[in-house]
């Protein structure tokens, strides 16, 4: 993961509006600060290139200067436009693997541990197949239908509890 705070973000983000627009505010402290609690408030966590990316999308429709919510906005669609390219499809992957890596530790593995080329569906249970899936959760149900019998057998008269719940 990038070492990127969100005023880091915030800061380049307005520097970039103030070379694109000559009617944008210059920022400074209070306003870099403002801009980056909305940014972390949207919990929106992109590649520094896809909130600079966001700036010119935005500029290249409007010809006012953008809002926090503007970019926010714009970024989420500038990295659903990035899903839909292969390279930029690998490097968002790439900077999510690298998320992952960094809060939960480099032995993580949760991408590696989707096979490549299949048909998109995990296969779980005995034998990693979809038959071994359905096998399984026929057998927790099963499981899981005796016990709740069981319990019910159990009841005593009176009890508060009802059968079959």
């Amino acid at each position: 993961m990038s070492s990127f705070t969100w005023t880091d973000i915030a800061s380049m983000i307005l520097i970039e509006v103030r070379n694109t627009y000559s009617n944008g505010r210059k920022p400074d402290d209070s306003i870099t600060e403002s801009w980056a609690r909305a940014l972390e408030r949207s919990k929106c966590v992109y590649p520094a290139t896809a909130w600079r990316e966001a700036v010119t999308a935005w500029a290249s429709t409007h010809s006012d200067p953008p809002t926090p919510h503007d970019i926010i906005v714009t970024a989420k669609l500038v990295v659903a436009h990035w899903e839909t390219i292969p390279e930029q499809r690998d490097h968002l992957n790439d900077f999510r693997r690298q998320r992952l890596a960094a809060k939960f530790g480099s032995a993580y593995g949760a991408h590696e541990s989707l096979q490549e080329g299949t048909t998109g569906q995990v296969a779980i249970g005995p034998g990693g197949t979809p038959e071994g899936a359905r096998k399984f959760i026929r057998e927790v149900e099963a499981r899981a239908r005796a016990r709740k019998i069981a319990e019910a057998n159990q009841l005593e008269p009176g009890d508060s509890r009802q059968e079959g719940a």
